[in-house]
């Protein structure tokens, strides 16, 4: 069976998530920052009467904070466990959608931490590149992204 996968690079590395659950990609987002709010919390914005929190995936995925320029790629994700607010992280540079046959997705390795391998989905060999696809809703739970 074959998955959509919504590609997008972080520091030159190509992640992607199943398309079903974005809910839209925005650009020049502007948001507010939350005071004393967990890092790994870039703030919030306004989608049409919805609050979106905007997480560092950056941070997650790179262990470095983003920093977040004029023009900028924003992807929305749907809510989570009947949740009416979104969240959404930005990237470095959209790609594209990707057609991935579920047997090309392999798990992830043994040697990553338990919290890391569980918020990946699996990766798969593209011709030139490896593409890493990540559970957001997995990595945006506060028990994984506070890697405690």
């Amino acid at each position: 069976m074959k998955k959509k996968i919504l590609s997008f690079y972080i520091n030159q590395n190509l992640f992607g998530v199943d398309i079903r659950i974005v809910k839209e990609i925005n650009r020049n987002v502007h948001y507010t920052d939350v005071p004393d709010s967990d890092e790994m919390i870039i703030g919030l914005f306004n989608m049409r009467g919805h609050v979106v929190t905007l997480f560092n995936i950056h941070k997650y995925l790179e262990g470095k904070s983003q920093v977040v320029g004029e023009k900028n790629n924003c992807i929305i994700l749907k809510s989570f466990d009947d949740d009416i607010n979104h969240t959404g992280f930005f990237v470095d540079r959209l790609g594209s959608v990707l057609d991935i046959e579920d047997e090309y997705l392999e798990p992830s390795p043994s040697n990553l931490s338990n919290v890391e391998a569980q918020c990946i989905e699996g990766i798969a060999k593209l011709e030139t590149e490896l593409l890493i696809v990540i559970q957001p809703e997995k990595m945006f739970s506060e028990k994984y992204y506070s890697k405690g």
